[in-house]
């Protein structure tokens, strides 16, 4: 009896031990707290999601550990966590800006409309509207 006593105490006590919980919030740069926010370990496995306020809370096996954060429009980060405290992380701002697109149908659309509606289909070829635009 008491030798599966002690092999019970020894489980619970090992499971207790193997659960680290980090928490803290991330926000941004001018302060704001970041909702969904998708925080990795040094493995790049599944952590947790910050809420509507930005709050997280997850359970690692032992410190350190390397923590990532990430979400799509900023800069991802990584943290270095050696003890267990509450995490404050911040999220630089990530622009990014792509080359003008010209669209030119719209020109040729609003030119194309107004033959189109004079010319009787029957007597005119595509080629001639098409001249007449041109």
């Amino acid at each position: 009896m008491k030798s599966l006593l002690i092999v019970l105490i020894i489980l619970c006590a090992s499971n207790l031990y193997g659960q680290i919980t980090l928490s803290g919030k991330v926000r941004n740069e001018a302060g704001n707290y970041i909702p969904q926010v998708i925080i990795r370990d040094g493995k790049n496995e599944f952590l947790a999601t910050t809420d509507d306020t930005g709050f997280f809370s997850c359970s690692v096996l032992k410190l350190p550990v390397l923590i990532t954060s990430n979400k799509l429009g900023y800069r991802r980060d990584t943290l270095l966590v050696t003890r267990v405290e509450s995490l404050d992380i911040v999220l630089k701002g990530y622009l990014i800006q792509l080359e003008e697109a010209v669209v030119r149908i719209i020109i040729l659309k609003m030119k194309l409309l107004p033959i189109l509606r004079q010319t009787p289909k029957s007597t005119s070829s595509v080629e001639e509207t098409i001249a007449r635009i041109l």
